[in-house]
C-alpha cells in the first residue's frame, strides 16, 4: 500500500521512474514535445545571424531538452494523481492509498523560527 497523498485524481503509480513516465506519453505529450523544438529552431534561425543554423542547432538542443523536461513533469503528474489521468487509471489501474499514513508526516512549523 502506498501512503496517502491527497490527489484530485486517483493515483496510479506512487513513486514513477523516468521510464514509467515514457511509457505512459500522449500524443499530447508528444506534440508538445515536438512543438517546443521546432520553434526554439524557428527562433533560433531568425535571430541568430550571421551563424544561423549553428545557432538554430543549439536552440532546437535547448528546446528539445526543455520539453522533455516539461512533458515529464506532465506525465508524472498523471501518474501521481494531481492531472487528468482516466486513459492511465484505464492502462494500468489505480494504485490502493494507505490512508492511514501521510507521506508529508506531522508538520510543526514553530521549529523553524
Amino acid at each position: 500500500m502506498a501512503p496517502a497523498i491527497n490527489t484530485k485524481y486517483p493515483t496510479v503509480n506512487i513513486n514513477p521512474t523516468v521510464d514509467d513516465c515514457l511509457k505512459c506519453l500522449r500524443t499530447s505529450d508528444y506534440c508538445q514535445w515536438a512543438g517546443a523544438t521546432v520553434a526554439s529552431w524557428t527562433y533560433g534561425f531568425v535571430v541568430g545571424r550571421p551563424a544561423r543554423f549553428a545557432v538554430a542547432g543549439l536552440m532546437a538542443g535547448i528546446g528539445f531538452t526543455f520539453g522533455s523536461m516539461v512533458v515529464l513533469q506532465n506525465t508524472r503528474g498523471r501518474l501521481l494523481g494531481f492531472r487528468e489521468n482516466d486513459r492511465e487509471v484505464a492502462k494500468y489501474g489505480a494504485q490502493q492509498v494507505d490512508e492511514s499514513h501521510d507521506i508529508r508526516g506531522p508538520m510543526d512549523f514553530q521549529k523553524f523560527k
